[in-house]
């Protein structure tokens, strides 16, 4: 719980933030990036969601209904 008059982000019984040591500051977002290189993905051809025939009438008739709607 924050105390009344207090910044956001401290606690109710801190006064001011934390220290950090040097060790610890917050990094860069390039200077982290460089922890993470990039890697080369895998391209596959394939549809990431099979749907039954039943499935795909019941969306189809869903979506003509919820465009009957707005319209």
């Amino acid at each position: 719980m924050l105390a009344l008059g207090a910044p956001l982000g401290l606690a109710q019984n801190q006064q001011h933030a934390p220290k950090v040591k040097a060790s610890q500051e917050p990094k860069t977002e390039s200077q982290a990036a460089e922890e993470y290189p990039p890697t080369q993905g895998i391209f596959v051809n394939r549809p990431l969601l099979q749907v039954t025939k039943t499935a795909e009438v019941l969306l189809d008739d869903l979506e003509g209904r919820a465009s009957h709607y707005f319209y």
